[in-house]
């Protein structure tokens, strides 16, 4: 490979976390956790008793940290009925849950309904009035 090669892809791979609004992680980063004190860890089993609603993301993603809010919004509105799922992509005891939940990027928004059927998975910034519809039908679901 050319150097000129090389040079090419790496500019390439920074435009892309740029476009994807992540940056390369940094050590001081790593500390940095968007977990609610209601959300779960992706190490502590989950009761499907209720819809669940996976938030995957990576503390070093500025995409990731921009949807906290919204998440945390979330995650008060449906206190008591939805349970919230945050997995920091990084850890290796999240290897399970990005496994199961089909994960393929961060951020990623799994929910899931109380039988255990993936409702939607979307990835990337999303809208707080998409995540509540996709929230509301796992409740339906629940339901039927």
């Amino acid at each position: 490979m050319s150097n000129q090669h090389f040079k090419g892809l790496v500019l390439a791979a920074a435009l892309m976390l740029i476009v994807m609004g992540c940056s390369a992680p940094s050590p001081s980063s790593r500390s940095v956790s968007t977990e609610s004190p209601a959300a779960a860890s992706a190490a502590q089993p989950i009761s499907m008793n209720q819809p669940l609603f996976v938030n995957f993301y990576a503390p070093w993603c500025g995409s990731c940290m921009s949807m906290k809010p919204v998440v945390g919004r979330l995650s008060e509105e449906y206190q008591g009925r939805v349970t919230f799922l945050t997995v920091n992509i990084d850890e290796p005891q999240s290897r399970d849950a990005m496994n199961r939940y089909r994960f393929i990027g961060q951020p990623q928004f799994v929910v899931v309904d109380v039988k255990g059927d993936i409702i939607a998975s979307r990835n990337g910034i999303q809208s707080y009035d998409q995540l509540k519809a996709d929230i509301e039908a796992a409740l339906r679901a629940g339901t039927r």
